[in-house]
């Protein structure tokens, strides 16, 4: 439970908050607390105890929320651009419909959070741990991805145009209809995710391991395969025209009705 004193000095507004906690010994405890729609921005709560609690619609922008614990909280449409969320533990949040474009979730646990119709756009997960998170036809517009876990995590129809999977753990995710073009994987690890009908026209997958993985109708025209993976993968359908598969693992690869017009390397 929340402590009573903590969520008094929170309701007394941001400024009042803010200039409390300067003064205060120990860590701040706001767990199961209802704060839906309330304006916060720029409130800090950096290592703050919010496991549980209700942000719905609430209004975060800016805030300090770097090292907070928000296991299990329930966040949908809440308000976060720009905020700083470095290292949060958000383990099964839901952030349905979440405002997190330019927020810094980099080294964040959001294993299991539901990141439905979120808006990322230019957000930094850079090292995020998101295992089996739901980004379903979330916006991650020149995100940036970067080392970061998402094995088994669910992408349907999300917007991945240019964003940054450097060396990504894409295992075994689900890509299915991802719009990704022009995206950087260079080195990601994408064997046995499920790609069918998605868009990387133009993306660098240098190098990445794409082993075992379903790209059934996928748009690959103008992308960079050199040096990738592709051993036992599905290609049926796809359009690799003018890709480029210089040195790639092609072996047990189905290219069955695939465009290869142009292709390089093979």
């Amino acid at each position: 439970m929340a402590n009573s004193e903590h969520l008094a000095q929170l309701y007394r507004g941001v400024n009042v908050w803010n200039a409390w906690c300067e003064t205060i010994h120990g860590q701040v405890n706001l767990t199961d607390a209802d704060l839906t729609g309330l304006e916060l921005a720029q409130v800090k709560l950096s290592k703050a105890l919010l496991n549980r609690v209700r942000l719905n619609s609430t209004n975060l922008a800016g805030a300090d929320l770097s090292f907070a614990e928000l296991g299990n909280a329930l966040a949908v449409k809440v308000n976060l651009p720009t905020a700083d969320i470095r290292s949060g533990y958000l383990m099964g949040a839901s952030l349905m419909e979440a405002n997190l474009t330019h927020a810094n979730l980099s080294g964040a646990n959001l294993i299991g959070a539901d990141l439905t119709d979120a808006n990322l756009r230019e957000a930094d997960l850079g090292g995020a741990i998101a295992g089996r998170a739901d980004f379903s036809r979330a916006t991650l517009l020149r995100a940036n991805l970067a080392d970061a876990n998402c094995s088994y995590a669910n992408f349907y129809q999300a917007e991945l145009a240019g964003a940054h999977l450097y060396q990504t753990n894409l295992v075994n995710a689900r890509l299915v209809a991802a719009q990704a073009k022009g995206a950087y994987l260079v080195r990601a690890d994408l064997q046995s995710a499920l790609l069918q009908g998605a868009d990387f026209a133009w993306a660098d997958l240098s190098r990445a391991s794409l082993g075992g993985a379903d790209l059934q109708g996928v748009n690959l025209r103008g992308a960079k395969l050199c040096f990738a993976n592709l051993r036992g993968a599905n290609l049926r359908g796809a359009s690799l025209r003018g890709a480029d598969l210089t040195q790639a693992d092609l072996d047990v690869v189905d290219l069955d009705a695939a465009d290869l017009q142009d292709v390089v390397g093979l």
